[in-house]
């Protein structure tokens, strides 16, 4: 089942959430807490999907290519990135917000995480977390939900 690849369980014991620059190959994907109730990822046919595991329903996000071997990444400017197998950029949707690195925003984790990250609430609700500059250096935690923070489109939601 898709639920023995929620491959992100083995960085933290909790499987929800996916640091920037770590690719994700088809079937391997990010869980909600509570059983894997909702999972994220590429699958088998190269779609990036947000998905219901209970009942099946699907949101597509990139309808995909056919091939095997694709993996995807979040880059450290929060852009969300699809390769090949040969690691060729296939596809890529930029963050509508202006994102940079910053090092261990999230440090209740072991390892901690840097930001951006993606964190798949319970709810399927899928969201992005960064830092974001303020004036004065003053940081801002944002928590911003993946429908308004990438342009999908307006026919997914």
């Amino acid at each position: 089942s898709d639920k023995n690849n929620c491959v992100m369980t083995e960085r933290d014991g909790w499987g929800d959430r996916l640091d920037n620059s770590v690719a994700l190959y088809q079937d391997q994907w990010i869980c909600s807490r509570k059983g894997g109730g909702y999972m994220f990822g590429l699958n088998n046919m190269g779609q990036l999907v947000l998905k219901d595991s209970n009942s099946g329903d699907k949101i597509k996000l990139y309808k995909g290519r056919y091939g095997e071997g694709h993996s995807w990444a979040l880059s450290k400017d929060a852009e969300i990135i699809i390769y090949d197998k040969n690691e060729d950029e296939i596809w890529s949707i930029p963050s509508i917000a202006d994102v940079h690195f910053y090092e261990s925003c999230l440090t209740s984790t072991d390892p901690p995480y840097d930001c951006p990250y993606l964190h798949l609430h319970s709810d399927g609700v899928m969201v992005l977390n960064y830092i974001e500059n303020g004036f004065d250096d003053d940081n801002f935690w944002i928590e911003s939900n993946i429908k308004g923070q990438y342009d999908w489109g307006s026919n997914l939601w």
